[in-house]
This record gives C-alpha cells, structure tokens and sequence, in this order.
C-alpha cells in the first residue's frame, strides 16, 4: 500500500483517543463514561459526535479517505481496498463492539454517499462524464464495499485482508472497474 501523507484534521487525536474507549458494547457505555475514558468533557464530546453511536461511522469514513478514496487517483482497486481492511482491522473491538448495539442506517448512509462522492471526484480528474448509470455502479459497490466488511467482522477476521480485498474487488460492477483502472 502506498501511504499518503496528509495533514492531520482538526480534533484527529481526539477522536482517535475516543475510539480507542470503545473496549466492550457501545450499548453499555454511556456518553460520561466514554468521556472519562478518553479524558474529555462531555462537550468535547459532542463537538465530534453527535452520539456515541456515529463514533464507528466516523472511524469507517476516516478509512476511507486515505484507501477507497483514492481508487482511480493514486491507488489501484485491490491495493486500496487490502489497505481499508488493514486500517479497518486495526480498530477490530471498535466494530465488534459496535455491532453488538443498534445498526445505525444514517451512518452507513453518509459512508454511502460519501463514496458516491469520491467515485464522482475521481471520473472528474479523469475527464470521464459521472454518468447515471456510473453513479447506480458506484452505489451499487459502496453498498457491496460495506456488506463484505460486516461480512468479514462477522467472521471474526478470518479472512486475511489481501484475500478478502481479491474478492471484493472481483465484485466491483466491470464498467465501474474499467473507468477508474
């Protein structure tokens, strides 16, 4: 994986120092208690979070940013996708214990339309018409990208990350693949 360097974004460490907290079932953490944890106030908190449920929503799209994102621009569609599951993996009890509460849609909504964005941004560098039909494909995959994450925490990490990547990248929709290889 080529590792890109970037600046730090306002409140990294903090949020980082928050998802670090997440030890056991977010359901049974309170806010105070992650709060304690991480050495923050309540409203330190809260100006990074809108819940403790949006914590594995946010750690999920800061992967993003630095391997799915970057498919068709600096990384390729396997090498992107063994880093996220690599970064992914590096936070196993954030989403093992994260599963274990209520399934937030809204998040994995954002994530979603997040990728859609990235996927736009990268045609655009390229000089290729986002078409209708590339954005369906390209939802169609961001939908595809998180089932075989949860796919894979529901193993329990079985899979290692360069072998799942080969087969998630075997099931990104062919013209998706082709505009952005």
């Amino acid at each position: 994986m080529r590792v890109q360097y970037v600046e730090k974004p306002a409140g990294f460490d903090v949020r980082m120092r928050v998802v670090q907290t997440i030890t056991q079932p977010i359901g049974e953490l309170s806010v105070a208690e992650i709060c304690r944890r991480a050495d923050i106030s309540r409203q330190t908190f809260y100006s990074y979070f809108e819940s403790k449920y949006a914590i594995g929503p946010w750690y999920a799209s800061h992967c993003d940013t630095f391997t799915l994102d970057l498919i068709g621009r600096s990384l390729g569609w396997r090498e992107a996708y063994e880093g996220w599951y690599t970064l992914l993996g590096k936070q196993r009890l954030l989403f093992e214990n994260a599963s274990k509460s209520r399934f937030n849609d809204e998040g994995e909504r954002r994530i979603a339309e997040q990728r859609i964005s990235a996927f736009q941004a990268a045609f655009k560098e390229r000089g290729v018409d986002f078409t209708d039909e590339y954005r369906g494909f390209a939802h169609m995959c961001a939908v595809m990208e998180r089932a075989a994450f949860h796919r894979w925490l529901k193993e329990c990490y079985a899979t290692p990350p360069h072998e799942l990547a080969r087969f998630t990248e075997l099931c990104v929709p062919p013209l998706l693949h082709r505009a952005l290889s």
